[in-house]
């Protein structure tokens, strides 16, 4: 398939993700946390304001480090004052965005049509992605799958041989993806997967054999994974601060056999 080919496929994409989201445009905040984390938020109420920019990224605002995230509500409030259905047309849009990149990313890697139309499409319209996109509160998820599908095409793009240019693109989506939800941590093992399969970049042989290369291929991931660590730093001291409040009397055995029932339950909807 012709690379326009692919862009034409993409487009597709990206307007039946849109057309199917469209309805969120006449949606309200929802009274889950929507009310407090934006309508109310003074944070976000003077738009994109040199002050509040500032206090964005200088620490955990309301215990989680996601700088982009508020900055992408300011953009919001900037251009349509807190009109609710502003904020989730913009989800909707990022989301239609990632889709179509995601899209991208798979047929590059691939080169199967078919299977990368069901994966992208599967991945837009699963539960999960719904909640998102109909969740003010979790533009967070939605900007850093925008971000994260960048960085997949971007890494894609440079495994074909198109430049390092490429891979500075990619770390810099990454660095990105981050800083809209920590989630994204995982984008550096992501790239050794897709190292693995279906780039089929991995060197056969151990490592000993294979040194320069393995040492290589770590080399291309470093710089975000550094970023990674320092993310995760700043999302456990603002967290530490929230389990202290929210923990109350449950105690660490608590507190961990809460965490991973919520893992698995998370893994059993995914």
């Amino acid at each position: 398939m012709s690379s326009k080919r692919a862009l034409l496929f993409a487009l597709l994409v990206a307007a039946a993700v849109g057309a199917l989201y469209l309805p969120v445009r006449g949606f309200d905040y929802i009274h889950l946390d929507d009310v407090y984390y934006v309508r109310d938020n003074g944070l976000l109420a003077d738009g994109l304001d040199l002050r509040s920019i500032r206090t964005a990224f200088s620490g955990s605002y309301e215990y989680f480090y996601i700088p982009l995230t508020w900055l992408s509500y300011m953009a919001d409030v900037q251009l349509s004052g807190f009109s609710p259905g502003a904020f989730h047309s913009t989800n909707a849009l990022l989301h239609a965005c990632a889709a179509a990149l995601l899209f991208l990313a798979l047929y590059l890697a691939t080169s199967s049509t078919a299977l990368s139309l069901a994966t992208a499409l599967l991945w837009a319209i699963h539960p999960m992605r719904v909640e998102s996109v109909a969740w003010i509160t979790e533009r967070k998820d939605v900007l850093a799958g925008f971000f994260f599908a960048a960085t997949l095409l971007s890494y894609v793009l440079y495994a074909r041989r198109k430049g390092f240019g490429f891979l500075a693109l990619a770390t810099f989506t990454g660095v990105l993806a981050l800083l809209s939800k920590p989630v994204a941590v995982v984008l550096p093992a992501t790239l050794f997967l897709m190292d693995f399969w279906p780039l089929q970049r991995l060197p056969e042989g151990g490592f000993k054999e294979n040194r320069r290369k393995w040492l290589s291929l770590a080399a291309e991931k470093a710089p975000l994974a550094i970023f990674s660590l320092a993310v995760v730093y700043l999302t456990l001291a603002a967290h530490s601060q929230s389990v202290s409040r929210s923990a109350g009397g449950y105690g660490p055995l608590g507190i961990m056999a809460n965490v991973g029932s919520s893992y698995f339950i998370y893994l059993w909807h995914t």
